[in-house]
Parts: structure tokens; sequence; C-alpha cells
């Protein structure tokens, strides 16, 4: 039985799009490692919002990264500032909750998401 070429020629795209894809995911889960070690020199050099963008472009190129979310979450939680109600402050703190929120839907168990 011969393959008709259309249909070598379907096959093999369809094979260079499974492992592009493939690529695709290994070379997010490395931008995403550098988005967070970004995220952590930013936030040690006191550059929380920056920071925080760092940790949401990680968990955007790797939604899956156990670490991302709460990065996220505790460099969200961290621009609150207790006993100031401006809707900005207000807003921020909704903002945290539900960042922790979606750690907890993630992982249940995630004992700093549930204190916090």
């Amino acid at each position: 039985m011969r393959l008709s070429q259309s249909r070598i020629g379907t096959t093999a795209i369809l094979a260079l799009f499974v492992v592009a894809s493939a690529g695709c995911t290994v070379v997010n889960k490395i931008r995403a490692k550098s988005e967070l070690n970004d995220a952590a020199q930013s936030y040690r050099d006191g550059h929380i919002e920056e920071a925080e963008q760092h940790a949401k472009r990680a968990l955007y190129l790797d939604p899956d990264n156990p670490t991302a979310p709460i990065f996220v979450a505790r460099i969200i939680h961290q621009q609150y500032k207790q006993g100031v109600d401006t809707p900005d402050n207000i807003a921020k703190a909704k903002e945290a909750i539900e960042a922790y929120k979606q750690v907890l839907q993630k992982d249940p168990t995630n004992e700093e998401a549930f204190k916090a």
C-alpha cells in the first residue's frame, strides 16, 4: 500500500507542528523561569510594580508553574497598605485576595495562600 504524496506531505506538516508546539512549551517554561528571576530581583530592588509585571508574565507563559501564582499573589499583597481606605488600595486588596484564591484553586493545601 503506497501513500500518496499529498498524504505524506500532510503527515510531515502535522509532525512539524507537533514538534514545534513542544518546542514552544519548553521555550515558554524557560522564559517563565527567567521572568520569575527578574520578578525576584525587581522585588529585592524595591521595584514592586515591575516585579508584579514580571511575575504576571511568568504566569502567562507557564500557567502550570507552581511558583508563579504565589509570586503574583505575594507581590500584589505587598502593595496593599493596611488601614488605608483609598479606592486604589481597596482594589489592590481585592486583587490580592483573588490571586490567593487562584493559588488555592490549583493547590488547596497551599498554607501560605490559606493564611494570607
